[in-house]
């Protein structure tokens, strides 16, 4: 579930470990958090080498609580925006638009500048070999960032200052460089209050939630859900479908069709989930109250994935890749009779839940 390749080759195995031990606390994580963790960790070598041997001691919640400390400082360094302006540093010009121009930046340099003055942890070596773009007025002071991969047209983050979404004053230079990157996908498949995503094979696009079509759409990528509006029928995510703490979700359309994870923690509403779920990843459906049952067919991970791996990647992988979280889903009376849970299945405080099925096909462990 988690892209460790984020973290340096000096803290890969401090990282597995970490997340490890909060998955099995039944601490669900978001591959954001890991990315902003991953960002103060790549601040070492230049900023802070001495932290690269003490790492080993730091837990999960400490190496957070430092990382928000660390963006804070970021923000309050880049409060001055006025040093900033006129530095030349070495970029190439993409397209202007507004008084604005989109810029490739081709250096270090250039990204340590952009991450100083935008308060954001673009720079320190965090993004070295990856393309980032950024938005300039004609002092060449920033105001957004754009991480963009060119193998797969992704844009795989989109930042305004001190690591905060882009302000919507910026909508009309952002959409143009959308129009020229022309993208296959959006992290978080969002952006100004709109969903990026295809209907009936046409070319991605934002649509307003209130104007989705009503069938067949397909968002190659996440989608996180923000608004009280009914999905669509028939509708496939390649990513994951997020929707905590979404108190208004009551029901999930039969026949969605998510390819990666859920994460619906906190859906007190919750009352019904599609007739199949066949996901690759994990399922997060931690207190969702209202919830007394599951689909009758339901399949957590990829089996072939698994045999595959060694014998210590199959414990990590058990423990934070492939899981089924069904802790504080205080309503829930039964288990579905076809399941299947590669990694763990997690079953604290699940009081009506007095019968657990002896032969239950969950290759990792039953947690209660």
């Amino acid at each position: 579930m988690y892209d460790l390749s984020v973290f340096p080759d000096f803290a890969l195995s401090w990282a597995q470990k970490c997340l490890t031990q909060q998955a099995f606390q039944g601490v669900v994580i978001d591959q954001h958090e890991v990315q902003r963790v991953a960002d103060w960790v790549h601040s070492f070598p230049q900023d802070r080498p001495k932290m690269i041997k003490k790492l080993y001691k730091v837990s999960w919640p400490q190496a957070l609580q430092a990382t928000n400390a660390w963006h804070d400082q970021l923000a309050k360094k880049a409060s001055k925006r006025s040093a900033y302006a006129a530095y030349a540093d070495n970029v190439e010009t993409l397209l202007t638009v507004q008084g604005y121009r989109w810029v490739r930046l081709l250096s270090a340099q250039s990204r340590d500048f952009e991450g100083d003055s935008m308060g954001h942890c673009v720079g320190r070596g965090a993004y070295d070999g990856k393309t980032i773009l950024s938005l300039r007025d004609a002092q060449n002071r920033p105001h957004c960032t754009v991480y963009w991969d060119e193998e797969y047209r992704y844009v795989r983050e989109a930042k305004g200052r001190f690591d905060q979404p882009i302000a919507m004053r910026y909508k009309e230079p952002v959409m143009t460089l959308l129009d020229y990157l022309d993208p296959l996908s959006i992290d978080g498949a969002q952006m100004f209050g709109q969903v990026f995503l295809s209907a009936e094979g046409a070319k991605p696009q934002f649509w307003n939630w209130q104007d989705l079509p009503k069938t067949d759409l397909l968002i190659n990528g996440d989608l996180e859900l923000s608004a009280d509006v009914p999905l669509p029928s028939r509708l496939t995510i390649t990513g994951a479908f997020k929707a905590r703490n979404c108190t208004f979700l009551r029901h999930l359309p039969k026949d969605l069709n998510v390819q990666s994870f859920y994460r619906l923690d906190g859906c007190t509403a919750l009352e019904s989930l599609p007739d199949r779920i066949d996901t690759t990843f994990d399922v997060s459906l931690t207190g969702c109250s209202s919830l007394s049952s599951l689909p009758l067919s339901m399949s957590v991970g990829e089996p072939y994935a698994f045999v595959s791996m060694t014998q210590e990647q199959r414990t990590n992988f058990w423990e934070f890749c492939a899981s089924l979280r069904l802790n504080g889903c205080v309503s829930l009376q039964r288990l579905p009779e076809e399941l299947r849970v590669i990694g763990n299945l997690y079953l604290k405080d699940c009081p009506q839940l007095q019968n657990i099925p002896p032969d239950l096909n969950v290759w990792g462990c039953v947690v209660r």
